[in-house]
């Protein structure tokens, strides 16, 4: 019985401590998430224009461009520090 009870215990901190680690590691993720959105932004609009249509197409990149400069923006200025 008392080797149950440690176990559930343990299993309890180790839950809790990975939801800290999680929540400290929130804007670290959302900053690359915002870097990457705004790669994927720039390359799309290199990879249409790329084609050479006389159309300006390749604005399209421009809204994963502005939602990755949005969540960079975020997290940066806005998000709670910790």
């Amino acid at each position: 019985m008392w080797s149950q009870e440690r176990r559930r215990e343990r299993q309890a901190y180790y839950r809790s401590e990975t939801l800290k680690k999680l929540a400290d590691s929130a804007t670290a993720g959302q900053k690359l998430g915002g870097l990457i959105t705004f790669a994927v932004g720039i390359g799309l609009m290199i990879f249409i224009k790329s084609m050479d249509r006389s159309d300006p197409v390749y604005l399209v990149g421009l809204i994963p461009l502005f939602i990755g400069a949005a969540l960079l923006a975020y997290a940066y200025s806005l998000a709670p520090k910790q």
